[in-house]
């Protein structure tokens, strides 16, 4: 026995707005997890991390990563071998050189063979903040701890 059932424009409207609604709140929360992996924040003076590193100035740390981020993904990082822990690109596309001291919106080369990225004078000032405002960070890049063998003053 077939039962035949009648819905109603009224049902079909209200229910396509239901399934339109719960879409576009899905897909916002997909945009705000995408940004919290990519943000950037400072959780002390002269630090800047994502969800993947830590930096001061003199680069990416080992002992900050591990503090800030965790061990897991501190493990994660400097497991992939020796890499140059001046000159490095964040999650969000914010490249630093510790060398220049400045940070930019991205990390590639003008034809002149220079960084062609905007200065990022925002992030600039986090990472690398006026000698008052900046105390010797125990556990930083620069500590003997957290060398890397291979490169040379890290």
């Amino acid at each position: 026995m077939m039962m035949r059932v009648n819905v109603s424009n009224a049902t079909m409207t209200v229910s396509r707005g239901l399934f339109i609604g719960v879409l576009w709140a899905l897909s916002s929360l997909t945009q705000v997890h995408a940004a919290d992996k990519t943000a950037l924040h400072s959780p002390q003076a002269g630090v800047l991390c994502d969800s993947y590193i830590c930096a001061d100035a003199q680069g990416v740390s080992r002992t900050l990563t591990e503090r800030y981020l965790g061990a897991r993904v501190a493990q994660r990082v400097f497991s992939q071998g020796d890499f140059d822990r001046t000159a490095f690109t964040f999650a969000n596309g914010i490249f630093c050189d510790t060398h220049e001291r400045l940070c930019r919106e991205d990390r590639y080369y003008g034809s002149d063979g220079k960084h062609s990225g905007a200065i990022s004078a925002h992030y600039t000032a986090l990472l690398f903040p006026p000698a008052s405002e900046s105390p010797q960070i125990k556990g930083s890049a620069g500590d003997a701890n957290d060398a890397t063998p291979g490169i040379a003053g890290k």
